[in-house]
């Protein structure tokens, strides 16, 4: 991630090299953004960061073990965002365009439906 990939002024971030291999711009939060204006390199060029995911990913699980934490990982934080976007109302195709993912299957992972999200279900059904 690049100083010119993150547009300040409309609180866009865009990934070029994404797993599935297609890049994509995503909106971010304010806080997000807060976040990332501290860190904007000098130039648009230059790394937002001087390590690389690897060394950050080393970092993070050290930090992670030392404090006893055994079941979270980076990945966590994405499956937090889906899940909390899914609950939220967003749609399953806005779901995908943000997060990436390229099929149902994949995106469905972040709906954990309950009996009480169904109740919307029986009002289509009762003509209401």
């Amino acid at each position: 991630l690049k100083g010119e990939d993150i547009d300040l002024q409309k609180n866009r971030c865009t990934f070029w090299k994404t797993k599935n291999g297609k890049p994509r711009t995503i909106p971010l939060t304010t806080r997000a953004m807060d976040a990332l204006a501290e860190h904007m390199p000098p130039r648009p060029t230059y790394r937002m960061w001087t390590i690389s995911y690897a060394q950050m990913r080393t970092q993070f699980d050290n930090a992670r073990l030392a404090l006893g934490v055994h079941d979270v990982s980076l990945h966590t934080a994405r499956h937090t965002c889906c899940s909390r976007m899914a609950s939220g109302g967003i749609p399953l195709a806005k779901l995908m365009k943000f997060s990436g993912h390229t099929t149902l299957q994949a995106a469905s992972r972040y709906l954990h439906l309950g009996v009480d999200d169904l109740d919307d279900c029986l009002a289509v059904l009762s003509g209401g």
